[in-house]
C-alpha cells in the first residue's frame, strides 16, 4: 500500500510541475488601425508640440529626410500560469537612425507608454529636436505600430 501511495504522489508531482512550470501563452493586441495619421506634420496637444504622427508595419520605416524610424518587431504579452514579477506588456522593437549614411542611434523594445530620448540617447534630443516617442498602439496580431514624436 505505502509503495503505491508513493508512485501516486510522485506521478502528481510530476503532471502538477508539467502543467505549471513555465507554461505561459502568447497574448496577441489586437487594437483598431487609426484611419489616419499626419505624418511628418507639427501639431500641439495640451501645450506640447509634435512633430509627427505615424503607423508602421513590421519592416517599414519613415523618415524626414535626416532622421528615421524603423518597426523591426512587435512582441505579444505573455500570460503565465505561474509568474514571478509583473506580467509583460506587448511591446515594439524600434529602430532609430540617421538617413544620411543609415548608422543606428538606437535600437529599442519600447511599451505602449510615453518614452524620453533624453533617458537612452540624449544625442537624439541634442541633434534631431526629438525628445520623447509616444507608442499609443501596438497591434501583434497584424504587426504595426501607432506612435507619436515629439520635441
Amino acid at each position: 500500500m505505502e509503495i503505491r501511495l508513493r508512485k501516486l504522489l510522485i506521478f502528481l508531482l510530476m503532471l502538477l510541475s508539467t502543467t505549471t512550470s513555465g507554461c505561459c501563452s502568447r497574448v496577441e493586441s489586437d487594437p483598431p488601425r487609426p484611419n489616419q495619421v499626419r505624418g511628418w506634420r507639427e501639431f500641439e496637444e495640451s501645450g506640447i508640440k509634435a512633430i509627427g504622427e505615424f503607423v508602421l508595419k513590421k519592416g517599414e520605416t519613415v523618415d524626414n529626410g535626416s532622421f528615421g524610424v524603423k518597426l523591426i518587431d512587435t512582441i505579444p504579452d505573455q500570460n503565465c500560469f505561474i509568474t514571478e514579477g509583473p506580467s509583460h506588456l506587448p511591446k515594439a522593437t524600434m529602430q532609430f537612425y540617421r538617413v544620411s549614411d543609415k548608422q543606428v542611434l538606437l535600437e529599442i523594445d519600447l511599451p505602449k507608454a510615453n518614452t524620453s530620448f533624453m533617458s537612452f540617447r540624449p544625442s537624439i534630443v541634442e541633434e534631431y529636436s526629438i525628445n520623447t516617442i509616444s507608442i499609443r498602439e501596438i497591434n501583434t496580431k497584424e504587426g504595426w505600430i501607432w506612435f507619436e514624436l515629439w520635441k
